[in-house]
């Protein structure tokens, strides 16, 4: 019997870990039970907030209360009490006369529940379109069988159902597997499935498993080895970035490509361009909501490369790239087979990077530069398992990543953090002596890395800016955008019907259950692979928290860009279930890969009409003689306008208001005016980054600062703004201030509407030139009327 069946003693007492469990059977019927709670929670709060909405499994037109609620259930009350309670229960069955039969139980319950969503998503096929109800209905008919069966079991009676599956044991893991698939496949848009990547999938699959017993990879000689990684590297670095970005047409739409990325650039941009005219964050120059550490990245990067869209997407692809080189590197480094941490980001690379609804480049805000920090976390302290001379390295570098997650964003700091516990309460239960002193030990230097990269930031704003970083603007914009409480934030993406998201929050979950019971259950076996266990620890757990930015943006397109670590974790469970040492028959081997395949199978179906299309724009579809390489990377370098009216606004204010800062106040075309500023070379002479975003937030955050400074205007000043903000001035002047914030007359801009209103109280804008587009200078002239309200 392999260490991980071998029944282990826990010193504690914990009866779960007493003699006679089998670990793959606790692991099932933990796993099963606490996912069917979920979806009986899952279904009850949609039902509550939604009664005539869709299927839990597909929940459509929910409100962003049921589903916090769900998760939080599930990762704070189902899962604790599943392994507080279910290995106890098992211990009871196994103590009894079926102690044979937990197999069995499990496989019943298994295929039960798969048979349930199964059946449900096919409903509306046979005329039952009430999903929601007859998922609560089925759920509760399974949740009274399964306590039946359940109940049989733990009282010594006989069940002909157990008894029938017994003696079918190699047949009902064949039917699990099939039935998994089935589920997998009603989480799927089948219609979007490629009909011939199916089929080369299937033929693949079944040739993999009828070769699986007489097929050996030959062993690889070290210096291959070697150069086997360096190639995939340089392939990944390659095969990753975009070098297109954006195609130019004619006046940009938000909605659509170019204008919907500049539209979601400029929420990093404006603020960045600010910053790199200047000052500090969070004194004088404005933040975003995506984060204070972020901005100074980018502008660090803007001073290598000039700042615009191009070069904010290049950095983008780069960063991406690093992120799957590094999860490369993590899967080797935990004792993954070469050939199968090949496989494993060539799917990533296939099923994420070239199914994006938006590619790399495009949406940065939505990728590693918003979610990558644990990686690193993961990956060092994985390295510094496995090398351990280097330890005191690897795990500063690791402190040094969640010092950065600290002053980065909000979320950022919540996603390193909880990975980066997860991993080190796992290294402190590997070390020897005392538990608390090392936890206490781990905790003090995480919490002395936070609050170092606080000082320093500190120390910095007091350098730059002669004052201490106030937090107000940025935790406004936390509060208003990323915890909802403000009308912006309260903005949610539905599931889409049977989402695909659903199965990754599943797999994360299980993945995490498993974690925790295996080193409770097989702690020697865990000893004897700690870098494995600790990277499958971190991933589980970084997978798990990241699922938390899909339950509140739970649109299908976002799901590649948070995958990865689900993918990663799912490739060691593969690694370590197909290893000899783990003892499995070869019926469940066969079963095991036949999933995996297909699983990847569908990924790949399901990329494939994209796969064309995104490889054209990438570094590697351009990386040969004559390929276009450099020209593209060159048109990223100094692009194209988006805006094809922008080079007129950089001509009117070269000739008419040289300087290095400007004044651009184009309330219906904010982004124009973030274009242009970025393409002159110049920031904006008033506290603003990105005016759509500051008009989503509590307005005395920047109303006070911007009075002062529309205080020093005097006559003569020059400003950019074309017809409308001319009229918008006339239409504001002499009204109250709260006129222009609460009700904005234009394309909702209330800051430029108010600074607008401002300056036509005391001024006259008086044209000076103007363009062909309309883009317009207008010059201030005192007038009588100046002074009044506002």
């Amino acid at each position: 019997m392999s260490a991980l069946h071998r029944p282990a003693v826990d010193p504690a007492g914990d009866p779960s870990s007493a003699p006679g469990v089998p670990l793959g059977a606790l692991l099932a019927i933990t796993i099963i039970l606490a996912l069917a709670a979920c979806l009986l929670l899952g279904s009850a709060l949609v039902a509550l907030e939604h009664p005539s909405g869709g299927v839990v499994a597909g929940l459509d037109d929910q409100n962003q209360s049921a589903k916090t609620a769900a998760y939080l259930l599930a990762v704070g009350l189902i899962a604790p009490l599943a392994l507080a309670l279910v290995p106890r229960l098992v211990e009871r069955i196994a103590a009894g006369r079926h102690r044979d039969m937990l197999a069995p139980v499990a496989c019943a319950l298994g295929m039960s529940l798969a048979a349930v969503l199964v059946v449900v998503r096919l409903a509306p096929h046979v005329g039952i379109h009430d999903g929601l109800k007859a998922l609560l209905a089925v759920l509760v008919l399974w949740w009274l069988a399964a306590a039946g069966v359940l109940f049989a079991a733990v009282s010594g009676r006989s069940l002909a159902l157990l008894l029938w599956v017994a003696e079918r044991q190699e047949m009902a893991l064949a039917t699990g597997g099939l039935l998994a698939l089935a589920v997998v496949l009603c989480l799927t848009d089948v219609n979007a499935l490629d009909p011939l990547a199916l089929a080369l999938a299937a033929v693949i699959v079944i040739a993999a498993l009828a070769r699986r017993a007489r097929v050996r990879m030959a062993p690889i000689p070290p210096a291959a080895g070697r150069a086997i990684d360096v190639l995939a590297v340089l392939v990944l670095l390659l095969a990753v970035p975009n070098v297109v970005i954006f195609h130019t047409g004619g006046i940009p739409n938000t909605f659509y490509p170019p204008g919907i990325v500049q539209f979601h650039q400029d929420w990093l941009l404006g603020p960045a361009n600010q910053l790199l005219g200047g000052g500090a964050l969070l004194v004088n120059v404005p933040v975003s909501q995506y984060g204070v550490g972020f901005i100074y990245f980018l502008a660090g990067w803007f001073h290598i490369a000039p700042i615009g869209y191009g070069t904010y997407g290049l950095l983008d692809g780069i960063v991406t790239a690093l992120f799957y080189i590094c999860a490369y590197g993590l899967l080797r480094i935990a004792g993954v087979a070469r050939w199968l941490a090949l496989g494993a980001l060539g799917l990533a690379v296939v099923a994420f990077v070239y199914h994006l609804y938006y590619s790399i480049g495009e949406l940065p805000q939505q990728g590693p530069l918003r979610f990558g920090l644990p990686m690193a976390v993961i990956a060092a302290q994985a390295a510094a398992r496995r090398w351990p001379r280097r330890d005191r390295l690897l795990r500063a570098v690791a402190l040094l990543a969640l010092g950065a997650a600290a002053v980065w964003s909000l979320e950022m700091l919540a996603y390193t953090l909880a990975t980066y516990l997860a991993v080190v309460v796992f290294a402190v239960w590997l070390a020897p002596g005392p538990l608390r002193p090392a936890l206490a030990r781990e905790l003090g230097l995480a919490l002395g890395a936070c609050v170092g990269a606080h000082a320093v930031l500190a120390l910095w704003t007091l350098l730059a800016a002669g004052q201490l970083p106030d937090w107000g603007q940025y935790l406004t914009y936390v509060d208003a955008l990323v915890l909802g409480n403000q009308a912006a934030g309260q903005i949610s993406y539905g599931f889409a019907a049977w989402s695909p998201g659903l199965a990754v929050g599943a797999a994360s979950l299980a993945s995490t259950l498993a974690v925790v019971l295996v080193i409770r259950r097989a702690p020697d076996a865990v000893r004897r692979d700690p870098v494995r266990f600790l990277a499958l620890g971190g991933l589980s757990a970084y997978a798990l928290v990241l699922f938390s930015y899909t339950d509140n943006r739970s649109s299908t397109y976002l799901l590649p860009y948070v995958s990865l670590p689900l993918l990663l974790a799912a490739t060691l469970w593969l690694s370590l279930l197909l290893s000899a040492p783990v003892g499995l028959s070869a019926t469940a081997r066969r079963v095991v890969l036949g999933l995996a395949l297909s699983v990847s199978g569908v990924m790949i179906a399901a990329a494939w009409p994209a796969i064309g299309p995104l490889f054209s724009q990438s570094a590697l579809a351009h990386a040969y003689p004559g390929g276009g390489l450099r020209g593209a990377l060159t048109r990223l370098w100094h692009p194209p306008p988006i805006d094809p009216r922008a080079p007129e606004g950089v001509a009117l204010l070269d000739r008419y208001a040289p300087g290095a800062r400007a004044l651009v106040l184009l309330p219906d075309l904010p982004d124009l005016g973030t274009e242009i500023l970025m393409r002159s070379h110049r920031s904006n002479a008033l506290f603003m980054g990105d005016p759509k975003a500051d008009g989503f937030i509590d307005p005395t955050e920047w109303t006070g600062k911007l009075r002062a400074e529309l205080q020093t205007l005097g006559p003569g000043a020059r400003l950019l703004t074309d017809p409308a903000g001319l009229l918008i001035a006339r239409a504001l002047r002499d009204k109250p201030a709260s006129v222009a914030l609460a009700h904005p007359i234009g394309q909702f801009n209330p800051q430029i509407e108010w600074i607008l209103q401002r300056l036509a109280n005391r001024f006259t804008l008086a044209p000076v030139a103007r363009s062909a587009g309309g883009l317009t200078i207008a010059e201030l002239v005192a007038t009588p009327r100046g002074g009044g309200g506002g």
